[in-house]
């Protein structure tokens, strides 16, 4: 039976005024009694008889344009199965444009098992966003969500701590990976520059000359970097007698390390150099060079090709 607990009594129809007649005078009622019984009657089937179910609606229509709010409640039972629902949608339209929600929470249960969901959908035009969670009592659960641009910011800094756009995911914050999967200082930040155009270089009165430079780009950090370079060179022809040297270094400021070096042999054909050098302490703004010496008489001079360095960095 029904109890005034779960009856809506706000909605209760009131008593007619002793002022409003109840009849006319040749003993037929009025139409303000008549109205009033068609309100009880309303109200006693959606309030008192129909107790699984509320529907309220909030409406709003000028010119063509339209607002609305509806709130539905069910609550339904049967012998195979009992469900819960509550869905709350709101609409909006003016011209060609509209837009409209959805927020859904409910609970399913039947002897095969129970689910239970909560979601929200949210429509303006041909854009489309939803967040949507569900459980059921095989044990799985899932948490779906579907825009094309995500952001998280935290609300105590204000840093934007990663974002979902234009299909990629970006971090604004150090990555933190703690499982066997990965190995540690396993993630790696390829950063290279490769240069093929040819260099001629003659007589460099003692002094070394870039073939090829590259600065670094260590997100504000320390890493651990495996630093490759190669190149290829040969005498050019029908040049003078010619020696020199290159050099493979790291300039931080005005601090010079030499990594690797070797000497420039004569050859006519090219001869092709590639090595490499492991550092443990890359940072931002350190900058990696191919050099060379030339030394000779005044027509001397060697050709330089497929010139190249790649930074391979390991973060510590």
């Amino acid at each position: 039976m029904p109890t005034e607990d779960n009856i809506d009594l706000a909605r209760l129809p009131p008593v007619l005024p002793v002022t409003v007649a109840r009849t006319t005078p040749d003993g037929l009622p009025t139409k303000e009694q008549l109205d009033w019984d068609q309100f009880a009657r309303n109200w006693y089937k959606t309030t008192v008889v129909n107790l699984n179910t509320r529907l309220t609606e909030v409406r709003s229509d000028t010119d063509g344009n339209s607002a609305s709010i509806v709130e539905e409640t069910n609550a339904r039972t049967s012998a195979d199965e009992a469900l819960a629902e509550q869905i709350t949608t709101v609409e909006a339209s003016v011209g060609n444009f509209t837009a409209g929600g959805q927020v859904y929470f409910g609970a399913r249960a039947t002897p095969a098992g129970a689910e239970a969901a909560y979601g929200i959908y949210l429509t303006a035009g041909n854009a489309f966003t939803g967040f949507e969670m569900i459980a059921k009592s095989d044990g799985t659960s899932a948490i779906g969500l579907s825009a094309n641009q995500l952001y998280f910011t935290d609300s105590g800094t204000g840093t934007n701590v990663f974002s979902y756009t234009g299909g990629v995911f970006r971090f604004n914050v150090p990555v933190e990976v703690r499982t066997g999967e990965l190995a540690p200082n396993a993630a790696t930040k390829p950063d290279k520059t490769t240069i093929n155009s040819s260099n001629i270089v003659g007589n460099t009165s003692g002094n070394w000359v870039n073939l090829i430079s590259h600065t670094v780009d260590a997100d504000g950090s320390t890493y651990s970097a495996l630093i490759i370079a190669d190149f290829m060179y040969r005498v050019v022809p029908f040049s003078g007698t010619s020696n020199g040297s290159w050099r493979l270094i790291r300039q931080r400021g005005t601090t010079v390390n030499t990594l690797r070096q070797g000497d420039l042999i004569v050859f006519t054909n090219y001869f092709p150099v590639l090595t490499a050098r492991l550092l443990d302490d890359i940072q931002d703004n350190d900058v990696i060079r191919i050099q060379v010496l030339v030394g000779g008489d005044s027509t001397a001079a060697f050709q330089f090709d497929d010139k190249a360095i790649l930074v391979d960095v390991r973060k510590r």
